[in-house]
């Protein structure tokens, strides 16, 4: 049986999509972990835990650990940034 090549885009948008949502629970559970625990003791087994989904899953998401880290600050720093230009806009002069 052969899959239409509409049928084939739509799934790979759709897994796509699923994939970013799923970084993205992966990077909150992390940055949840990070402020309760500190870096020292996360493990993936934590973040597969407050996920609900298994260490695997986790490892094929992120194999390397330092990449998830990396994600969570970037985006620690880009809402830091955003909040400092909030607040410089808020200033008159």
């Amino acid at each position: 049986m052969r899959i239409p090549a509409s049928s084939l885009d739509t799934l790979q948008r759709m897994r796509r999509k699923d994939q970013a949502r799923r970084r993205a629970q992966l990077a909150a559970a992390t940055r949840e972990l990070l402020l309760e625990h500190g870096a020292l003791g996360l493990r993936v087994k934590d973040i597969a835990a407050r996920s609900g989904i298994s260490s695997s899953a986790v490892l094929y998401y992120y194999p390397d650990l330092d990449d998830l880290l990396l994600e969570v600050t970037r985006d620690a720093m880009s809402r830091y940034g955003e909040r400092r230009a909030d607040a410089i806009r808020g200033i008159a002069d």
